[in-house]
């Protein structure tokens, strides 16, 4: 039979437990939500950096002005582009700050 000091030390392990599980759940929404928001910071200034770049670029290969449906095509590939790469760096990122190992 277990005496109750045995008894009050499983329930404040069992309460522990759940703590660490509600912590863990608000450190996973925590990385998820913060990486979101990095890579959405990020997707701005690097959607406007590749697509000046790929301008050019198109520009120089074909030596002329682009128009107007060419930018559009342009500007729909490099979105996709700069999301993907932004969104990668971000959770990258987070996953090594959170997750380092210390030591």
């Amino acid at each position: 039979m277990q005496s109750d000091r045995e008894t009050l030390q499983g329930e404040g392990a069992e309460q522990l437990g759940e703590r660490r599980c509600i912590m863990a759940g608000w450190a996973i929404a925590w990385y998820g939500l913060s990486s979101f928001l990095l890579g959405a910071l990020l997707f701005w200034p690097l959607r406007k950096l590749i697509l000046a770049l790929s301008i050019n670029r198109h520009q120089r290969r074909i030596q002329a002005d682009i128009g107007t449906a060419d930018r559009e095509r342009l500007r729909q590939r490099v979105t996709w582009v700069a999301a993907f790469i932004a969104m990668t760096f971000a959770f990258l990122y987070n996953h090594f700050i959170f997750f380092r190992s210390v030591g």
